[in-house]
């Protein structure tokens, strides 16, 4: 934690998160980043910094907005939401994409 803040740093919050997690705390499957839903979102694979976010051709659970931990997009019944992935703290901090 950065004490001199007192929030989360951006490891503790899954920033830098590149592992191969997809599925969500509820137990959804998490849709790809460039799945054409996804078409009207903020936080896709055609993003022009979708690379340094770690978003792509994947499902895999990620956190591109500085939220509190990594998360995806998911289908809930016929309804497009996203949820919050069930990655441990320990795993979102010490994946990194370098």
């Amino acid at each position: 934690m950065d004490q001199k803040l007192g929030k989360l740093s951006g490891k503790e919050l899954g920033l830098t998160y590149r592992g191969t997690h997809s599925v969500t705390s509820s137990g959804a499957t998490c849709l790809k980043w460039n799945s054409q839903i996804l078409i009207t979102k903020l936080y896709t694979a055609w993003r022009r910094d979708a690379y340094q976010l770690g978003l792509g051709s994947h499902n895999f659970c990620r956190n591109p907005d500085n939220d509190s931990k990594p998360w995806c997009h998911v289908l809930k019944g016929n309804q497009l939401t996203w949820e919050y992935c069930n990655v441990s703290q320990q795993a979102a901090s010490t994946w990194t994409d370098d």
